[in-house]
């Protein structure tokens, strides 16, 4: 009998872990440089055979390759969990002869048999579930595929990698994955869910809405337009304003001042950072109180 069968929804959840870890390696490397980055600048110039906008991304090297690496899993894992909602039993490959000896029990282990290899998954998801992957998603998770093998197997601390260009790879591969998902969401909801900013005593703050407009603010001011309006659905060519109800679910240390409302054009203004929609004249009265 094969027992510690896993559970689809215990490997969706460890490959949603994966992937916000990956997130957030890589957002907190964006913004600590964001946060330096005219002191930087200005070092650079004064040294610039010793540039320290060089040093600070060299520095961050092993953790933007930490950050592609578990992109690389929690896709793949991501892939074996639409397959194990089928049946757990369809990732196990080889002939029956190959399979692990049972106890004498009569008990072998599920991580005791060979599963499907990265490169058989997307065949084995569109043949044995309802997932119908998109027509680019193959050659997306072959590209992250290489480069994660590069980072294993050769001198990682030579690779180069480009933080912006991770979050492009991390929302590309959510979007794959959930096209009808929404990121802030998945990311907020991540979020709460770990408790790592939330209030432990009544008397404390919830910091997990200023967190996440730190990181936004970080991402965006890091992304492309088309990215920004693809992924996030915030055009970076048009006025950014305040939010009001942003405002309301910072705590009383944050001083910043989101700006990730935007007026639609039937007037209204809509905040992808926490989805308020105001009216012209609600917008009006509700800033009215930030005066």
């Amino acid at each position: 009998m094969i027992i510690d069968v896993p559970d689809h929804q215990e490997l969706g959840e460890t490959a949603n872990g994966w992937l916000n870890l990956a997130w957030e390696i890589t957002i907190e490397a964006l913004a600590k440089f964001q946060d330096s980055a005219g002191y930087l600048e200005q070092l650079s110039e004064e040294n610039p055979e010793k540039s320290p906008l060089e040093a600070y991304w060299h520095q961050k090297r092993y953790r933007l390759n930490n950050a592609i690496a578990l992109l690389q899993q929690s896709i793949e894992l991501l892939l074996k969990t639409r397959i194990a909602e089928t049946s757990p039993y369809l990732l196990i490959v080889g002939d029956p002869q190959s399979w692990p000896k049972a106890s004498k029990a009569g008990e072998v282990r599920f991580s005791e048999f060979r599963t499907l290899d990265a490169s058989q998954l997307c065949r084995a998801v569109s043949l044995a579930t309802n997932t119908r992957l998109h027509s680019d998603f193959n050659s997306f998770f072959e590209r992250i595929r290489t480069q994660r093998n590069k980072i294993a197997h050769l001198n990682a601390g030579n690779a180069r990698v480009e933080a912006h260009k991770i979050l492009v790879d991390i929302l590309t591969g959510y979007r794959f994955l959930f096209p009808d998902g929404n990121w802030i969401e998945f990311r907020k909801k991540y979020m709460i869910s770990t408790g790592e900013y939330s209030p432990i005593s009544d008397y404390e703050e919830d910091f997990t809405h200023s967190n996440f407009l730190y990181e936004l603010t970080a991402a965006v001011s890091s992304l492309e337009n088309r990215y920004t309006k693809a992924f996030f659905g915030y055009d970076k060519r048009k006025r950014g304003v305040l939010c009001p109800n942003c405002k309301s679910l910072q705590t009383k240390y944050d001083d910043s001042e989101p700006k990730f409302a935007q007026k639609r054009r039937d007037g209204s203004v809509n905040c992808i950072a926490c989805g308020a929609t105001y009216t012209a004249q609600e917008y009006i009265d509700e800033l009215a109180q930030w005066a």
